[in-house]
């Protein structure tokens, strides 16, 4: 499942070749604890220009990028 939570199949022979990500390998944890001690309250700031943000916090990191978790506690979808 992707983040939104959206299945995709993946090939056998794709998934035996796969090797992890050196940057989610070497620290990733620690990188995530980091940056989010770092940017997670500027992150929320930016956000709350546009819209109604309670909390903001980098849940993943590798080569392909960063995932931000947004956390809206009185959303109302319209």
């Amino acid at each position: 499942f992707n983040g939104e939570a959206k299945s995709r199949w993946v090939n056998v022979s794709e998934y035996e070749a796969f090797r992890p990500d050196k940057i989610a390998v070497d620290g990733g944890k620690q990188n995530l604890k980091e940056l989010n001690a770092i940017f997670s309250k500027p992150i929320k700031e930016v956000l709350s220009l546009e819209m109604e943000v309670d909390d903001a916090a980098l849940i993943s990191i590798d080569s392909n990028g960063t995932n931000v978790c947004v956390c809206q506690v009185n959303y109302e979808v319209h």
